[in-house]
């Protein structure tokens, strides 16, 4: 028969080992989580946040836009929405920019 003394005694040794148990996979890399969650986890942040300042860069940019408009327009630059200026403009910079710089 145990004494009470004893069943405290045992608990307390069953933690022990419980918590050495713990501390000895975490040590040696063994993740009760398996390997591969924290690399997921990590990835998806990565995107999110990427996906995050995309969004905000877009929203920067309509807000610059909208108010160097009117300082453009004073200065004659409201021709630029004509399509043959447009078109050709776009296509100049598409043309630097992409194919330009790859060769």
């Amino acid at each position: 028969m145990m004494r009470p003394h004893q069943k405290v005694r045992d608990k307390h040794e069953f933690h022990r080992q419980q918590a050495f148990q713990l501390k000895t996979r975490l040590h040696h890399g063994q993740h009760s989580n398996g390997p591969d969650k924290p690399l997921l986890i990590g990835f998806i942040s990565i995107v999110t946040a990427t996906l995050i300042c995309t969004f905000y860069t877009i929203l920067s940019g309509w807000f610059v836009s909208f108010a160097l408009a009117p300082i453009a327009e004073i200065f004659g630059f409201s021709q630029i929405w004509d399509g043959d200026v447009l078109v050709g403009a776009l296509g100049q910079t598409f043309f630097s920019l992409t194919i330009g710089l790859a060769l």
